[in-house]
């Protein structure tokens, strides 16, 4: 049963967001629904080129997120000027993704639908990857058009690993 997914779409040449946001799939229904952290406009401006595998999942999931790669690049320059050591760096980046997970677990309500037309579809290494085209999202109160989005889904049990 997959439970989180993360969504991405083609890169801009006007934004370097990364996707700040984690999905929920509904169980029995064909459409997908969304929890968001920061993000009021659904519109997806950046691709994540990753191919989580089963013992990278927990680590690569939310590193590429806005709040994620800003305290990657922190990181490294207190490990650049010495103030950190490498050791205590990748513990924090450690203890970043597992309070990413638990926070989108528990104190996100927001729902978001997505419906689109499946281009492609693949399941490899207990990762569903999805590309829709001219996807709809919609939440409570708006709707964004998406011309491209590529849906990453992940068992939820990897993610606590």
């Amino acid at each position: 049963m997959y439970d989180y997914i993360r969504l991405e779409g083609p890169p801009s040449s006007t934004s370097t967001r990364a996707p700040n946001f984690c999905a929920h799939k509904a169980r029995e229904e064909p459409t997908f629904t969304e929890r968001t952290f920061h993000n009021t406009n659904p519109k997806i401006s950046y691709s994540v080129a990753s191919n989580p595998s089963k013992n990278m999942a927990t680590f690569e999931l939310y590193r590429r997120s806005t709040i994620g790669m800003c305290l990657t690049e922190t990181l490294d320059e207190m490990v650049q000027n010495g103030t950190l050591s490498p050791e205590l760096a990748i513990q924090v980046l450690v203890q970043f993704d597992k309070s990413m997970t638990e926070a989108l677990e528990t104190q996100v309500k927001s729902k978001v639908s997505i419906k689109g037309h499946l281009h492609t579809y693949r399941f490899c290494d207990n990762v569903w990857t999805f590309i829709l085209q001219d996807a709809l999202f919609k939440n409570e109160d708006s709707q964004e058009n998406v011309g491209r989005v590529k849906i990453v889904a992940c068992d939820s049990k990897l993610l606590t690993q």
